[in-house]
């Protein structure tokens, strides 16, 4: 029996102690170059944005604003910022990033994080 795409992005769980997460929030926050940076609160919990990279080789239907729906290619390195906190799963870092970009299809199984070069 298959899992459902959710729990596959959820599989991989770590624990750092409250001073390896001050760390590498603070080596995170080095690397940003604007004003979204992760906020590290009294209890260890995180609040913030993270960058994240598309490179999609295939064409994607897009809602743009009110126009019609269209196809096209996402120019290559767009950027978008999803808002996450401590308690935020991957699968709904991915569902927020679908949602952000205003995909009306998503037809093929694509893996996050991988190329085919």
């Amino acid at each position: 029996m298959k899992s459902p795409p959710e729990e596959k992005f959820d599989t991989i769980r770590r624990t750092f102690s409250n001073s390896q997460l001050a760390s590498r929030l603070e080596r995170y926050n080095k690397t940003v170059r604007n004003s979204f940076v992760m906020q590290l609160r009294k209890d260890y919990s995180f609040t913030g944005y993270i960058r994240v990279e598309l490179e999609l080789t295939r064409p994607i239907t897009v809602l743009d604003g009110n126009e019609p729906p269209q196809v096209k290619y996402l120019p290559k390195n767009t950027v978008k910022a999803i808002y996450l906190t401590s308690q935020t799963s991957a699968s709904q870092v991915v569902k927020a990033l679908l949602q952000k970009v205003l995909f009306l299809d998503f037809k093929h199984d694509h893996k996050i994080g991988s190329s085919s070069k």
